[in-house]
């Protein structure tokens, strides 16, 4: 089964649309942030779908970076 896209997350109070591009770019980063809290990252891995908290966790932390950058286009180079 394939997931649909735009998907509609909301974090902290505030509401992100997700679409597959961008789920993607956020799995990575979520890979990235499991890493740095010395867990091996998995590649390929979905961590929106996760039963395990701290990798949901993950998730969330990418979720709150985009929808950052969504706001303010600070992270932009």
């Amino acid at each position: 089964m394939t997931d649909k896209f735009p998907k509609v997350f909301e974090v902290q109070g505030d509401t992100i649309i997700v679409d597959e591009s961008l789920h993607d770019s956020l799995n990575v980063l979520a890979g990235r942030f499991y890493a740095l809290h010395n867990y091996i990252e998995r590649d390929g891995f979905d961590y929106s779908k996760s039963s395990h908290p701290q990798e949901q966790l993950m998730y969330r932390m990418a979720l709150e970076a985009a929808y950052m950058q969504q706001q303010s286009g600070e992270l932009d180079g």
